[in-house]
């Protein structure tokens, strides 16, 4: 019996000295010491590796499910056919070669064992590697190894993507704190300016032109403001309540209000930057839900793949986890109906009623847009603004769908009510509710029909009860 063992400089095959070594269960006492592993395998052959870019390659074949080629073919010049099997310490290396090469493998626990026990005398076993030697080409193979991994396409790079949509949301709160903050500290010399100019970036650029309010009438911000917006900070600056302060004041707000203009700028140069890498790695799911909003999706699922792998369930809630986790938790019926997904667009424009049901639909078709994207051979936009227009045309058929049937509900009649029988019904007969005819009047022959039927049954009543009673009275003579 053969061993395969794999090493960082190459490969090497073992003999086994006697079966029993496997058999077994103290196998790891034939390697407590180099003697007896000497005793227990030998080396049969060594094929080394010619450069460590050969050893990245055999170690990442393996990773991908491949067969080495190199390994391959020391494996048909060194093993012998008659012997019986080939012991490896990889379950995935070992079918490979079985499935190429029809060499029977052997894996099990006893052979873990003895790969350990010879990894632990290796440099006894074979003198070519020292530990020295070993231990730095295991440096290089992992560091090689590394860099291998982490390659990536240069067309399609969604890990920046993940940064940049990151960072742009974070320039959004710095920016809007630091706005917050200019317009409290300047609102207390010039506080009507806040209303008058509701543009952050323009206020900003307002304060470091004009400085202190009395400065307004005499300066020119055309560059800046509109026309009539101009006109109305320069009035309010004549009129204005604040309180005055010092030249280090204002030169401090200035300086404040020059980080909101910088930080505003660069915030502009990488939206237009994620514009162009949504663009180029995602071109449907970006003209279907847009730039931001697809960046957003890719940056929560953690790449365009994974993405692409979610049920359309799953996008649906997508950036909703916390809500839906509390209310599974809460056992409660209410789950949230939309993630990130609630700020496109096409979702904004339906109407509280069918906005699930667009939900739904919208999160199909990012998910058929984003397999499109990530697996698709064809480059550029192919379905997107096909499943767009698919979505424009079903939300208008279900707000038509919507309004028809609110107004055959309007136009439906108000159903009767059920009757419901009184408690003092059938206690006897009221002569209240009778109609009363006056004398001068003949009574209908309707009338008068009722009346010959009505008494000719009073009649005949008494008559039966005269019966009954002669009936009686003569069982009551014979007793």
């Amino acid at each position: 019996m053969l061993a395969l063992f794999e090493t960082p400089g190459g490969y090497a095959l073992f003999k086994l000295n006697s079966k029993d070594i496997i058999q077994g269960d103290d196998v790891f006492q034939h390697f407590s010491t180099p003697n007896l592993a000497k005793k227990s395998v030998a080396l049969k052959a060594f094929q080394p590796f010619a450069d460590a870019d050969s050893a990245v390659r055999a170690a990442a074949s393996i990773a991908q499910g491949a067969l080495d080629p190199q390994l391959a073919s020391f494996l048909k010049q060194e093993f012998d056919e008659s012997k019986s099997k080939l012991a490896v310490s990889d379950q995935t290396m070992g079918g490979l070669i079985n499935e190429n090469l029809k060499i029977p493998i052997i894996y099990n626990n006893s052979v873990l064992e003895m790969m350990r026990g010879i990894r632990q005398n290796i440099s006894t076993l074979l003198p070519a590697l020292t530990e020295t030697g070993t231990s730095q080409m295991r440096l290089g193979l992992s560091h090689g190894l590394a860099r291998f991994t982490l390659a990536f396409s240069p067309d399609k790079i969604d890990t920046m993507v993940i940064h940049s949509v990151h960072l742009l949301e974070e320039l959004d709160k710095e920016l809007n704190q630091y706005v917050m903050r200019a317009r409290d500290w300047y609102g207390l010399h010039f506080p009507e300016i806040s209303k008058l100019v509701s543009d952050n970036i323009q206020f900003a650029k307002l304060v470091v032109q004009m400085g202190l309010r009395t400065n307004a009438p005499k300066m020119d911000f055309s560059a800046i403001l509109p026309q009539d917006v101009e006109t109305n900070v320069k009035e309010a600056a004549e009129v204005s309540m604040g309180t005055e302060i010092s030249d280090d004041d204002i030169l401090n707000i200035q300086s404040l209000c020059q980080q909101v203009i910088s930080l505003g700028e660069y915030r502009l140069s990488l939206f237009e930057y994620l514009q162009n890498r949504m663009n180029a790695i995602a071109p449907n799911l970006s003209s279907l839900v847009g730039e931001l909003s697809g960046a957003k999706l890719i940056a929560q699922a953690g790449s365009l793949t994974n993405l692409a792998k979610y049920p359309a369930s799953t996008v649906q809630i997508l950036g909703a986890e916390k809500a839906l986790f509390r209310a599974v938790k809460a056992k409660s019926k209410q789950t949230p109906k939309y993630g990130i997904i609630f700020n496109v667009s096409i979702l904004g424009q339906a109407n509280a009623r069918i906005k699930p049901k667009m939900a739904r639909l919208l999160a199909a078709k990012i998910s058929l847009s984003c397999r499109e994207d990530a697996f698709g051979e064809s480059e550029g936009v192919t379905i997107g603004y096909k499943h767009q227009l698919q979505l424009e045309q079903r939300m208008r058929q279900l707000e038509r769908m919507q309004a028809t049937s609110s107004h055959r509900k309007g136009m439906a009649q108000k159903p009767q009510e059920k009757y419901q029988r009184s408690a003092t019904s059938g206690s006897g007969y009221s002569n209240s509710g009778d109609m009363q005819f006056k004398k001068s009047f003949d009574k209908p022959a309707f009338a008068k029909k009722e009346e010959h039927s009505m008494g000719d049954d009073v009649k005949k009543d008494k008559k039966d009860k005269k019966d009954k009673k002669d009936k009686k009275d003569k069982k009551d003579k014979k007793d």
